[in-house]
């Protein structure tokens, strides 16, 4: 098959990455945030669990959005086909990037707006980390779905 005559799914790629880069990610953290749901309320933990899912989600597509724009434009540039390991790999790392030139670019915005740097810690960058291992399987994710196979 020759990829050169199939016509790439630009707009599709585009417009679903951000739209669902986010919400993929919060999918794939929320066992991480209900593990660690200690919250003993007279509700009961339903509608707790309930509530802390709506709000992984939402607050995962607002802080995606920007991201997995930028790892959509990243796949189109690329134009990037899965179907083996590399293809899935370059996937990843195209998702992760995506996370760490957003919060590179957070960060800038930061410093020229003349912020305070004087709470800074490492565990920032530990968040950032995770957000960005998020970011590439979210691409993975999106990838397998959207992008053409090869």
């Amino acid at each position: 098959m020759n990829l050169s005559n199939q016509h790439y799914p630009t707009a599709k790629i585009i417009i679903l990455y951000p739209l669902l880069g986010g919400v993929v990610g919060g999918v794939l953290s929320l066992p991480y945030f209900l593990f660690n749901l200690t919250v003993n309320t007279q509700d009961g933990y339903f509608l707790v669990i309930f509530e802390m899912i709506f709000l992984v989600l939402i607050f995962s597509f607002v802080v995606g959005l920007l991201p997995a724009l930028l790892a959509g434009i990243m796949m189109v540039i690329f134009k990037i086909h899965v179907g083996n390991f590399k293809s899935y790999f370059k996937a990843f790392v195209i998702g992760f990037v995506a996370v760490v030139l957003a919060y590179l670019g957070l960060m800038l915005l930061t410093v020229l707006s003349g912020a305070d740097w004087s709470d800074w810690s490492a565990k920032k960058e530990v968040t950032t980390l995770w957000f960005a291992l998020l970011g590439g399987l979210s691409s993975v994710v999106l990838a397998r779905l959207f992008v053409p196979k090869r």
